[in-house]
């Protein structure tokens, strides 16, 4: 084993490892921590909401999380937390979005526990 890192809370979302760089989301607390691949040194934590339930998505070097009430962050994994986007989906409060999100072409699609959206042109 190369190296480990104590984590409190469940186990999902799963981490994703983006260049030299492991992101990894808590599913209540909502708190995204980024460690060194090849140290496990934990680079940083950042709050960025509650009840994460869908593993992030990498494209273009870019991290792609949603939570439950569908708020989408975009983040540049790095030695230094960077939040390069944040959204909420406009959808009825009823709607749970679990499932990871899609990135493609300039488009994200989304899917809620009601419906598909497509973000984008």
């Amino acid at each position: 084993m190369a190296w480990q890192v104590q984590r409190n809370g469940r186990d999902i979302p799963s981490p994703i490892v983006i260049g030299k760089y492991v992101l990894i989301v808590g599913l209540r607390g909502g708190i995204l921590g980024c460690y060194d691949t090849k140290s496990g040194k934990q680079l940083w934590l950042e709050r960025l909401g509650t009840n994460f339930s869908a593993s992030p998505v990498a494209w273009n070097g870019l991290a792609f999380f949603i939570n439950e009430a569908g708020e989408t962050f975009v983040v540049r994994p790095g030695p230094k937390p960077e939040i390069v986007a944040r959204n909420r989906m406009e959808a009825p409060a009823e709607e749970i979005f679990r499932a990871s999100i899609t990135p493609l072409g300039g488009r994200v699609y989304i899917r809620s526990t009601k419906r598909l959206y497509c973000v984008g042109k």
